[in-house]
C-alpha cells in the first residue's frame, strides 16, 4: 500500500489511535560569576533566567527590562501576568502595558543568561514571550549573581505551544527528518488560526512511516489527539462519565491545559519530534502526516502534510580524526627484513593458426620464444614460477574459445620444456577470452570512427556466433580487424623471481621511492621487515598513507596475517585511513578485539609468543568506525569501556573521544534548549564544544555552516571560516553550497574579468599612439585580450540565471563524485528551492561555467584587498567573502 493510497484512507474511516504521553528531561542551569565593574555607583550584575515546565528546568531567550524601583517592576510584572490571562487578545494587552510604562524591552542570549548595569534597589522584569510568565526582583547590595526562575504553568513538555503566534497559513511545507542511523527524527507542526477549531471540535494528528525507495507505507505511529471543553464534556457523557477507558481514542488525549485545548477565539499550533526506529538502518523513510479537524458529527476539514525524504545530518563532515589514536611504533612489531620476489610480465605475439592450438611455424615466432627463453634463463636458480595466460579472440563460441586457450596456454609451457630448469613451478591461469565488444573498443582507440561504427551496428544487430562470418567479407577486415583478432590470442607470461640481498632500513627507503609505482602494481614486493623499516624512516603523512595501504594489501594476502608481529600497527593505520576518508570498515580492527576481555589485556599465544588485545588505540578507532557506519550502541559500548576501565593509560585519548561523542548526540539539545541526560550538564556541553570547535579549521566550519539557522547566523557570518579552508577540498565547496541556497535568485551579479574594459574612439586611439606610443602598444594587447574573451564568451551558453549554489555543488562533485550522495539527500537544501533550481545533468557545463566565472571574480577580489606585505601571516589571512 502507498502512501498516497493510506492517507486517503485515514480520511474515509475512523482509525484507532493510541499515544503514549510525552516525556521530558531535565537541563539545570547555573550563572556564570564575573568580576564586578562597578561605575558610578552601578554594580554589573549577571543573571541567569530559566524556565520550569513541570519537573524540568529550560533555557530560552526571555525579555527583560529595568527600573529604578522595585516597587515599579513590582507592579509592570504584575500587569503583565493579568494581560497574558486574557484569552480574546494577549498580545494586545502585553502592547498596552508597554506603552503605558514606555518599556524598552531587551533579549537575553538564547541560553536565557543577560547582564544588567544598576544600582541597589532597582527592579529588574523577566518575561517569557512563549509561556506568558512575568517576575520582579530586586537587585540588591553586593550581590552580583541572581539565577531566577519563571513558572510555566501552561506548557507541556516536549511540545512547543507558541501563546503570541501571528498565522502564517495552514502549514504544510515538508521538513527534512534527522537521521541518526538506527533511527529517524521527524519534525510535526500543526497549525491552526483564530476561528478555525472550536471548543465543540477534536484534532486529530496522525504519522506515518513511509518508506521514501517504494512509497509504501510501513506503520502507523502513536497519534496526537486534541480537543475543546465542550466537545470533551459530551464526549465524556457519551462514554458512560468513563472517558479513559471506553473511548477508543483516550490513550492519545493530551493532558488539558489553556494551550493544548481547542478554542474559537485563539490560534492553535503543535510543534514536536517524532522518533522512528528503522526496520532497516540502510533504507531511507519519511513520516507524513494527517490532521484531521471533527465535530460531533463529521470530518470538518483534513490536511496533509507529504513528508520529506531529505535528511538533516550536520555532523557527516566532521573530521574525526581528531579523536583518532595512533598505536606508537615500538620493537615489538618488528620482524626481520626478509628476500622477496619480484614479479616480471612479459606478452609474447605467439601466433596461432585460427581455431587450433598449433604454434605458426616461422621466424617471427621462433624469436619471440628465444627472446623469453634468454629472459628467463638469466635469472639462474632464483627463478621460482611461471604463469601463462592463453588468450582467445571471439570468433567461435565462448565454451569452444575458452578450451582453445586453455589448449595455447598448455602448448606455450610445453615449449619451454628442455629449455628452462624443471625446477621451475608452471601455471596455467584462467584465460582471457576476449568478445567482439572489445574488437570494437580496440578499434575505437585506432581513431577511426567509420569503421569502429560499421562494426559495432554489426555487433549490435547480430547473434555472436554470426558476426565473423559478416565481417569477414568487409574490405577493411584484412588490414582493420585481422591484426586485432591476432593481438587478442597472444599469451602473457607472468614469472616471480627471488632478490638476493635483504635491505636494511635506509636501502628500503631509498627503494621505495625509486620503484615505489612498481610496487603500487604489485609488480615488486616487500617483506614484513620492510615494511617496519619504511614506518621508521619516512615521515611525510601522504606517504605513510600510501605505505599502509600497500602494507595492508600485502599482510592480508598471507595465510593467519592478523598474528603477524605488524599486523595490530598496520590494521590500525588502515582503518584511521578509512574513518578519515568517511568509508569506515569494523571488519578490519574486530580480530583484535576481545570483548571478554579488559583493555589491554596480554594475551598468552605459545609458551614463548604473547600478544596484545583490545589495545586502547584499536578501541578508539574501532569506536569510530562503529559510529561513522551508523551502529552508535555498539560505539558508545567501546567508549564507555575505555572510560570505565582503570587499565587505559592514555585517558587524554579517551577524553577527546568522549567529547566528539557527547558534541555530536547532544549539541543540538543543548542549541534549542532542550532536556539532556543528567551526567550531560551545561559545563559538559561547553567543553565538548570548545574541543571540536577548535580542533581544526575544518570542523569549525563544518558546524557553523551546517548549523548556521539554528545558531542565528548568517551568510557573511559564517563563510569567511569556509574559505580559510583549502581549495582543493572538495567539502569546502560543499559548504559554500548550502550557504548560497538560501540566496538562490537573488545573488549578486558578477562580472568577467574583462568587463571593465573599455574601448577607445578612433580619435582617442590617435591621440594615445600619438602622445605616449607605449601606452598605446599596452592599450593594443590588452584589447587584443578583451576581444579574444569576448568571441570566446559569445559561443558560451548563457549562465546569469544560474543559481551559485549549483555551481559551488558541481565543483565539488568534480573533485569528489562521492559527495554527490549527500546532495540527493541533503536537508539544508529545502524542496522549494530544489523546485525551483533542480539540479540537471544537461546543465552541468553551465554549472562548471559559472563556478568559473565566480571563482575568477573571487580571486581577482582577493589579489585587489591583499596586503602590500606578508610579514605577518596571521593578521595577512583573506577573508573575503562574495556578498
Amino acid at each position: 500500500m502507498t502512501a498516497k493510497r493510506s492517507i486517503l484512507s485515514l480520511k474515509s474511516a475512523a482509525i484507532a489511535l493510541f499515544v503514549a504521553l510525552l516525556t521530558a528531561g531535565t537541563l539545570i542551569t547555573y550563572a556564570q560569576s564575573q568580576d564586578n565593574n562597578p561605575i558610578s555607583g552601578f554594580q554589573e550584575c549577571n543573571v541567569q533566567v530559566s524556565i520550569k515546565t513541570g519537573t524540568t528546568d529550560k533555557r530560552r531567550t526571555i525579555k527583560f527590562a529595568t527600573f529604578n524601583s522595585m516597587t515599579l517592576a513590582q507592579n509592570v510584572a504584575n500587569e503583565l501576568k493579568v494581560a497574558c490571562a486574557d484569552k480574546n487578545d494577549p498580545d494586545g494587552e502585553v502592547e498596552k502595558v508597554t506603552k503605558r510604562h514606555k518599556i524598552l524591552w531587551e533579549k537575553s542570549a538564547s541560553n536565557g543568561m543577560f547582564t544588567v548595569h544598576a544600582l541597589s534597589g532597582f527592579g529588574v522584569v523577566i518575561y517569557d514571550v512563549v509561556s506568558g510568565q512575568a517576575k520582579a526582583f530586586e537587585i540588591k547590595q553586593g550581590k552580583t549573581n541572581y539565577i531566577e526562575q519563571l513558572v510555566a504553568e501552561f506548557q507541556i513538555a516536549e511540545v512547543v505551544v507558541e501563546k503570541n503566534y501571528v498565522f502564517r497559513g495552514v502549514k504544510n511545507e515538508p521538513m527534512p527528518t534527522r537521521d541518526h542511523g538506527p533511527y529517524i527524527i521527524a519534525p510535526i507542526e500543526v497549525e491552526l488560526p483564530k476561528g478555525w477549531a472550536n471548543s465543540d471540535m477534536r484534532l486529530i494528528v496522525q504519522p506515518i512511516a513511509v518508506e521514501c525507495q517504494t512509497e509504501d507505507t510501513v506503520n502507523y505511529l502513536q497519534p496526537f489527539v486534541f480537543e475543546g471543553d465542550m466537545f470533551h464534556k459530551l464526549q465524556d457523557k457519551r462514554m458512560a462519565y468513563d472517558y479513559m477507558t471506553n473511548d477508543s481514542l483516550a490513550r492519545g488525549y493530551n493532558n488539558p491545559t489553556p494551550w493544548t485545548t481547542l478554542h474559537k477565539d485563539s490560534s492553535f499550533v503543535f510543534k514536536t519530534n517524532v522518533k522512528y526506529v528503522k526496520p532497516d538502518r540502510r533504507k531511507k523513510y519519511k513520516v507524513p502526516y494527517i490532521y484531521t479537524l471533527e465535530d460531533y458529527n463529521h470530518v470538518a476539514n483534513v490536511y496533509e502534510n507529504p513528508g520529506s525524504c531529505l535528511t538533516y545530518d550536520p555532523f557527516k563532515f566532521l573530521d574525526f580524526s581528531v579523536a583518532s589514536a595512533e598505536i606508537p611504533l615500538t620493537p615489538e612489531f618488528k620482524e626481520d627484513a626478509k628476500a622477496m620476489y619480484d614479479e616480471h610480465q612479459q606478452v609474447l605475439d605467439l601466433r596461432f593458426l585460427q581455431g587450433k592450438d598449433i604454434l605458426i611455424d616461422d621466424s617471427l615466432n621462433e624469436s619471440q620464444r628465444e627472446t623469453l627463453v634468454k629472459d628467463l634463463n638469466s635469472y639462474g636458480d632464483k627463478l621460482v614460477q611461471i604463469e601463462v595466460q592463453g588468450g582467445s579472440s571471439p570468433e567461435g563460441s565462448i565454451e569452444r574459445n575458452t578450451i582453445l586457450a586453455n589448449q595455447r596456454a598448455d602448448r606455450a609451457i610445453d615449449m619451454l620444456r628442455g629449455r628452462v630448469s624443471g625446477a621451475v613451478r608452471r601455471v596455467r591461469l584462467a584465460p582471457k577470452i576476449y568478445t567482439w565488444d572489445d574488437v570494437v573498443a580496440a578499434l575505437e582507440k585506432m581513431g577511426n570512427s567509420e569503421i569502429t561504427e560499421t562494426v559495432s551496428n554489426t555487433v549490435k544487430n547480430n547473434k555472436p556466433n554470426e558476426v565473423y562470418g559478416i565481417l569477414k567479407n568487409l574490405p577493411f577486415f584484412e588490414q582493420y580487424i585481422v591484426p586485432v583478432l591476432q593481438r587478442q590470442r597472444m599469451m602473457t607470461f607472468k614469472y616471480l623471481v627471488q632478490r638476493v640481498h635483504v635491505m636494511d632500513a635506509d636501502e628500503a627507503k631509498a627503494e621505495y621511492f625509486r620503484n615505489k609505482q612498481l610496487y603500487m602494481r604489485g609488480e615488486k614486493h616487500f617483506s614484513n621487515g620492510d615494511f617496519y623499516n619504511l614506518f621508521a624512516t619516512i615521515t611525510d603523512s601522504a606517504e605513510v598513507d600510501d605505505i599502509t595501504r600497500l602494507a595492508y594489501k600485502h599482510l592480508t594476502s598471507q595465510p593467519a596475517w592478523r598474528q603477524l608481529p605488524i599486523a595490530p600497527y598496520v590494521a590500525n593505520r588502515m582503518a584511521i585511513i578509512n574513518n578519515r576518508r568517511g568509508t569506515p570498515d569494523p571488519e578490519i580492527l574486530r580480530a583484535f578485539i576481545d570483548t571478554t576481555k579488559y583493555i589491554n589485556y596480554v594475551k598468552a599465544i605459545s609458551d614463548f609468543d604473547k600478544s596484545i588485545v583490545n589495545r586502547e588505540q584499536i578501541v578508539t578507532n574501532q569506536a569510530i568506525a562503529f559510529f561513522l557506519d551508523q551502529q552508535q550502541d555498539s560505539a558508545w559500548f567501546y567508549k564507555g569501556r575505555l572510560m570505565g576501565d582503570v587499565r587505559t593509560k592514555n585517558k587524554a585519548d579517551v577524553d577527546k573521544l568522549n567529547k566528539l561523542f557527547t558534541f555530536i548526540f547532544y549539541y543540538e539539545t543543548y542549541l534549542s534548549g532542550g532536556a539532556l541526560p543528567e551526567s550531560v550538564t551545561q559545563e559538559t556541553m561547553q567543553r565538548a564544544e570548545s574541543y571540536v570547535r577548535n580542533s581544526n579549521v575544518d570542523n569549525s566550519a563544518v558546524i557553523n555552516t551546517e548549523l548556521h539557522k539554528k545558531l542565528k547566523k548568517k551568510r557573511a557570518d559564517v563563510e569567511p571560516l569556509v574559505d580559510n579552508m583549502a581549495d582543493d577540498n572538495p567539502r569546502k565547496w560543499y559548504l559554500k553550497g548550502i550557504l548560497w541556497c538560501d540566496e538562490a535568485g537573488k545573488e549578486p551579479a558578477v562580472p568577467n574579468a574583462t568587463d571593465g574594459f573599455r574601448e577607445l574612439t578612433s580619435a582617442e586611439e590617435m591621440d594615445l599612439s600619438r602622445t605616449d606610443p607605449e601606452k598605446y602598444q599596452q592599450y593594443l594587447d590588452e584589447l587584443d585580450k578583451y576581444l579574444a574573451e569576448k568571441s570566446k564568451r559569445a559561443k558560451e551558453p548563457n549562465v546569469d540565471n544560474v543559481p551559485y549554489f549549483l555551481a559551488f555543488f558541481q565543483h565539488c562533485f568534480d573533485l569528489d563524485p562521492k559527495l554527490k550522495k549527500y546532495y540527493f539527500n541533503e536537508g539544508n537544501v529545502g524542496e522549494k528551492v530544489r523546485k525551483k533550481y533542480p539540479y540537471r545533468k544537461k546543465d552541468i557545463e553551465r554549472y562548471r561555467l559559472k563556478f568559473n566565472i565566480i571563482k575568477a571574480y573571487y580571486d581577482r577580489e582577493k589579489a585587489q584587498t591583499k596586503p602590500a606585505t606578508n610579514n605577518d601571516s596571521e593578521q595577512n589571512t583573506d577573508k573575503t567573502t562574495i556578498e
